[in-house]
């Protein structure tokens, strides 16, 4: 399989495991066919190898607003690789318009059904119960790899964040408080905050080399405020898309990183990393969207700071 990609010409594909996915920019009908030449040399590198596709895992994702291009392929076998509305890539959807709606429709479903069984199945509502078996097998279907599909949408993080509400009202001690306040009674972050730390410690580790800056992202040291990052600004067209790369990781995360203090971004370790995290976000408060409620802001740690919030942080030792 790592020898796949001497095959193509014109794409780049990449492998994962016996996932081979091949992408290119098209623009134009010869850019059409460029791609259809190189699935051949790869439909004939398998048969050079004795072995077989499996045609009906085949699946075709058009990004773009020209109709006029998105075409199924026909390869020299006659097998036809028709468009997908969505795919799904490593357990996260995908859909042409690159929006995560249907993602988290789907791991919301999970979600709720888990966490409906763990009601069933289970009489005690104590809190130390119950939120080991919410944290085990509800909370990581609605934060699997989180930092690619986090929503900035308000009403997407209300649909996320009421799979939590929901649970914690049943719990022992907490059917008379109001969400934000069950969260500090549990001592429980918001899925929100939650992931605002997963990108934060994302930002971390590419900055220290324990993960592959696939994104290109330049850093610069600073003696008084450490490493900061250049977050990208949209130059589309479309304002649509430049919302989207505005939204996206590679420029959120990084202004999550920006925005924090040295200390913490210039920990050695990644257990001083998230010390050192936890201790400033323990200071500023926690309030996501929910329906019904008069939020002051959408609760981003970025929003909180930008109101020039004065937090109170312990320096991690």
């Amino acid at each position: 399989m790592n020898d796949i990609p001497s095959a193509t010409q014109h794409s780049k594909i990449k492998l994962f495991v016996d996932d081979a996915k091949v992408h290119k920019r098209i623009a134009s009908e010869h850019d059409r066919a460029l791609l259809l030449e190189d699935m051949e040399r790869i439909d004939d590198w398998a048969k050079r190898n004795s072995m077989e596709f499996n045609t009906s895992k085949f699946q075709l994702l058009h990004h773009g607003s020209n109709k006029e291009l998105k075409k199924p392929y026909t390869l020299k076998s006659e097998t036809e690789v028709e468009s997908s509305g969505e795919v799904r890539d490593l357990g996260i959807l995908i859909d042409g318009s690159l929006s995560w709606k249907a993602h988290i429709s789907d791991i919301v479903k999970k979600a709720k059904k888990m966490a409906s069984w763990i009601l069933r199945s289970f009489s005690t509502r104590k809190p130390e119960h119950m939120l080991l078996l919410y944290k085990a097998y509800v909370r990581p279907h609605i934060e699997y790899c989180s930092s690619l599909w986090s929503p900035h949408l308000i009403g997407e993080i209300e649909r996320l964040e009421a799979i939590q509400r929901s649970f914690t009202h049943t719990l022992e001690g907490c059917d008379n408080l109001d969400y934000w306040d069950r969260l500090k009674f549990l001592g429980l972050w918001s899925l929100q905050r939650r992931r605002d730390r997963f990108k934060i410690l994302t930002m971390w580790k590419i900055w220290r080399g324990l993960l592959p800056n696939h994104s290109n992202i330049t850093f610069r040291n600073s003696p008084r405020h450490g490493p900061s990052a250049e977050r990208p600004l949209g130059k589309a067209t479309l304002k649509s898309v430049n919302t989207m790369i505005y939204n996206s990781f590679t420029s959120s995360a990084i202004a999550l990183f920006n925005a924090m203090p040295a200390h913490m971004k210039t920990q050695e370790s990644l257990a001083g990393a998230k010390s050192a995290l936890d201790s400033f976000l323990a200071g500023i408060p926690d309030k996501p969207p929910v329906k019904g409620y008069c939020c002051p802001n959408n609760n981003s740690v970025s929003s909180w700071l930008s109101t020039g919030l004065s937090t109170k942080v312990r320096p991690s030792a």
